[in-house]
């Protein structure tokens, strides 16, 4: 056993979730957000409670990187927090939903994201149009839309944004991380046909 972490989920009833050394192990290895040889220069904004912080924390130090711990009046407000990306030289951060406007608008300002490699997203759904802004300022930016329960660590699937198909459509989930499967069950947890809801 690596740590324990609590989480309500979606039942609203607390649980602590078990998070053993070969789990993180093989996220680390298998979500990768900048290519291979590129040292992180990164940020943490979520809570050492919440699962996000082990994959901004660790997936840094682990490999060599630097992680910037960010007070939440920083990383809750899109327009600072986009300012501390410019002047630190960081390459790569989990950003809130809620602060992607207020941070692209800065952005804007500032004419691009500066240094910022790899925008990395999740927690709750978001339209397309808010990541097209990103992909206007910065067409080489990797941003990444990352989807998963604390059960499986930090995240299970990434949908990488190119371009937005319909600006007002949701954000896919994407595709499981190299080496994770996902599957797709009905609510007697059959495994469903690929296109079919569950």
């Amino acid at each position: 056993l690596a740590y324990i972490i609590f989480t309500s989920g979606s039942t609203g009833r607390p649980k602590g979730v078990e998070i053993e050394h070969r789990m993180l192990t093989a996220l680390l290895h298998s979500f990768r957000p900048l290519e291979d040889g590129v040292r992180r220069i990164g940020t943490n904004v979520a809570s050492y409670s919440f699962d996000t912080s082990v994959e901004e924390i660790f997936a840094s130090l682990c490999f060599g990187g630097t992680v910037h711990i960010l007070r939440p009046e920083v990383s809750m407000d899109g327009r600072r927090f986009a300012r501390y990306i410019v002047e630190h030289g960081v390459n790569c951060a989990y950003v809130v939903p809620d602060a992607l406007e207020a941070m692209a608008e800065e952005f804007q300002r500032f004419g691009g994201p500066g240094p910022l490699g790899c925008l990395i997203t999740g927690l709750a759904p978001k339209r397309q149009r808010v990541l097209q802004r990103f992909r206007d300022l910065s067409p080489g930016l990797r941003i990444i839309n990352a989807y998963g329960p604390t059960e499986v660590t930090y995240g299970a699937t990434a949908f990488e944004f190119t371009q937005a198909s319909d600006p007002d459509a949701e954000v896919p989930i994407g595709r499981p991380f190299p080496n994770y499967q996902t599957y797709i069950v009905d609510s007697a947890l059959r495994p469903l046909p690929v296109g079919v809801a569950g």
